[in-house]
């Protein structure tokens, strides 16, 4: 179980700068964030440790803003003057993709809180077999 939490951790740990390039915009930052998600899956299954709404409600809101801002910035085309709709899109991509990126750090501190954890809870395990052990 230890290896898996640490593998996780390292995952998690290569996880959070694609999650960051997805704060770019909704072209080039939407295929990292759709890169990031599926490796917060990998993270998830591989360390079994629950993922934080912080994670992956910003997740899927960042994917839907993202596509709709492409869907209506593609009526636009070529680069007229924008409405404000669009840009209120946009706005709301990078609030999620942001969130989104902060959800993964707390994602990643939580996997190596509960792997302090269960250390420590093995090492009084162990205290305890030991004394057990002993005469007297």
């Amino acid at each position: 179980m230890r290896a898996r939490r640490i593998a996780g951790l390292v995952l998690g740990i290569l996880t959070v700068p694609v999650l960051i390039l997805g704060l770019m915009d909704p072209v080039e930052g939407g295929v990292a964030l759709l890169v990031g998600g599926v490796l917060l899956l990998l993270v998830f299954l591989v360390s079994r440790v629950p993922m934080p709404r912080l994670v992956w409600i910003p997740w899927l809101s960042a994917l839907a803003f993202g596509a709709a801002s492409l869907v209506a910035v593609a009526q636009y085309w070529p680069w007229r003057e924008y409405p404000w709709w669009i840009w209120a899109l946009v706005i709301g991509y990078e609030l999620a993709a942001a969130v989104t990126a902060a959800g993964g750090v707390v994602y990643v501190v939580r996997i190596a809180r509960r792997l302090r954890r269960d250390r420590r809870e093995s090492s009084v395990a162990e205290l305890a077999h030991e004394d057990a052990q002993q005469p007297g």
